[in-house]
C-alpha cells in the first residue's frame, strides 16, 4: 500500500509541476503589477546609468588633471636641468675670467709697465702692505 501511495504522490507532483511550467509567466502577476514592476526596473536602470555616466565624467576629469600635472612637472624638471647646465657654464666662465684677471693684473703691474714708468696705485698699495709685513715679522740673521 505504501508503494501505491508513493506512486500517487509522485504522479500528483509531476502533474502540478507540469501545470505550473505550462502556465504563462504573465499569469503570475496581474498586468498592472507587471507593468509597474517593469517601469520600476527601467527607472532603476536609468538612474544607475546616469550615476555611472556621472562617475565616468568625474574620473575622466580627474585623469585629465593628473595628466596635466604630470606634464607640468616634467616641464619644470626640464627647465631645472637646463638652468643647472647654464649655471655650470657660468661658473666655468667666472673661473676663467678670474684667472684672466689675475694673470693680466700681474702682467700690468710688472711686465707690461715700461721701464722708468710710475708705479700704479695697486702696485704701490701692495708694496706698502709688503713693507708693513716685513716690519712686523722678525728679521733673519745671517
Amino acid at each position: 500500500m505504501n508503494a501505491a501511495v508513493a506512486r500517487a504522490a509522485g504522479a500528483l507532483f509531476v502533474a502540478a509541476a507540469a501545470l505550473t511550467a505550462a502556465a504563462p509567466a504573465h499569469a503570475l502577476f496581474g498586468d498592472d503589477e507587471a507593468r509597474k514592476a517593469i517601469l520600476d526596473l527601467r527607472k532603476k536602470v536609468d538612474e544607475q546609468n546616469q550615476a555611472l555616466a556621472q562617475k565616468d565624467a568625474e574620473l575622466a576629469a580627474r585623469l585629465e588633471r593628473l595628466e596635466a600635472a604630470g606634464r607640468a612637472q616634467l616641464e619644470f624638471a626640464n627647465t631645472i636641468d637646463a638652468l643647472r647646465r647654464e649655471i655650470a657654464q657660468l661658473r666655468g666662465q667666472v673661473e676663467q675670467l678670474a684667472l684672466n684677471l689675475a694673470i693680466n693684473g700681474g702682467h700690468a703691474m710688472t711686465i707690461m709697465r715700461p721701464k722708468g714708468a710710475v708705479q700704479g696705485i695697486l702696485q704701490r698699495h701692495l708694496q706698502v702692505h709688503h713693507r708693513a709685513l716685513e716690519d712686523l715679522l722678525p728679521r733673519r740673521e745671517g
